[in-house]
C-alpha cells in the first residue's frame, strides 16, 4: 500500500500523481526503477543496490558512553532525596544523556533518507520498505504461569535487549523522512507486506523456509538464485 504523509510546501508533486505515473509503466521498466530497503539490527538499513547504512563507530562509542553515564546518574538520582538540589541535578544529567542519543538517531535518519532518495539518482523512482509493525515487534512479552500458579521464564530480558536495538535503528523515522523527501524528487515511497519476504526468491517468487540458509545467505531451492 502507498503510505501518504504530510508533505511540506517544497513538494512539487502529490503522491497520487507519482503513483498513477508509475502504475502505467511496464513491469520490466518499473522493476529497473525500484529500490528495496531492508531494515535490520546488525545493519540499520540495506538497499537492493548493495548500499549499507549504519551508525559510525564513533557514534556507537559515544552513544554507549552516554548510556553508561545515564545509568550512573539514574543510580545517583535514586539515592538522593526527591526534589532536592542533588536530585534535580541528577535528573538534568539523565535527560541530557538521553537527548544526545536522540539527536544522533534523528541525524542518522535524515542523512540515510537523503541518500536513499538522492535527487540526482534519476534511475530510481520507486522506493519500497517492508510494512513492519514496529510497535508490535517491540511489545513486552506477556508473563506466563504454569498450572500451579508459578511464574515461568518468558525471555523478557532478551526481548528487552532486542527491542532496544530495534528502536535504536530509527526504522520508523528513516521511512517517514524518506516519504516526503521522495516527493520533492518526484519519487514515491511505498510499503509492502513483510510476511515471507526473507524467504521469497526475488527471481522466481518461490517461498520456502530452506531458501534462507542463514541471515546473510539466500539460495532458492527451486531455481538456485
Amino acid at each position: 500500500h502507498v503510505s501518504f504523509c504530510n508533505v511540506d510546501e517544497k513538494a512539487v508533486v502529490k503522491p497520487e500523481e507519482v503513483a498513477q505515473e508509475l502504475a502505467a509503466w511496464p513491469e520490466e521498466k518499473l522493476l529497473a526503477a525500484t529500490t528495496g530497503i531492508d531494515r535490520g539490527v546488525a545493519i540499520a538499513a540495506c538497499s537492493s543496490n548493495g548500499d549499507r547504512f549504519h551508525f559510525s563507530d564513533i557514534q556507537l562509542q559515544r552513544m554507549s558512553k552516554k548510556d553508561k553515564a545515564k545509568r550512573r546518574w539514574q543510580r545517583r538520582m535514586a539515592r538522593r532525596v526527591k526534589g532536592s538540589g542533588g536530585w534535580r541535578k541528577a535528573k538534568r544529567r539523565v535527560a541530557r544523556c538521553r537527548q544526545y542519543a536522540k539527536r544522533v538517531r534523528k541525524d542518522f535518519a535524515h542523512k540515510t533518507s537523503c541518500k536513499l532518495v538522492d535527487a540526482e539518482n534519476t534511475a530510481t523512482r520507486l522506493i519500497v520498505f517492508e510494512d513492519l509493525r514496529i510497535k508490535n515487534m517491540t511489545r513486552r512479552p506477556k508473563a506466563k504461569q504454569d498450572e500451579a500458579g508459578r511464574w515461568l521464564p518468558n525471555q523478557a530480558r532478551a526481548k528487552a535487549g532486542l527491542n532496544a536495538k530495534i528502536l535504536a535503528g530509527s526504522w520508523g523515522n528513516v521511512q517517514i523522512f524518506a516519504q516526503y523527501k521522495a516527493l520533492r524528487a518526484q519519487k514515491l515511497v511505498i510499503s509492502v507486506p513483510a510476511h515471507h519476504t526473507s524467504q521469497e526468491c526475488s527471481r522466481c517468487g518461490y517461498i520456502h523456509l530452506d531458501n534462507r540458509l542463514s541471515q546473510a545467505e539466500f539460495v532458492c531451492q527451486r531455481c538456485g538464485f
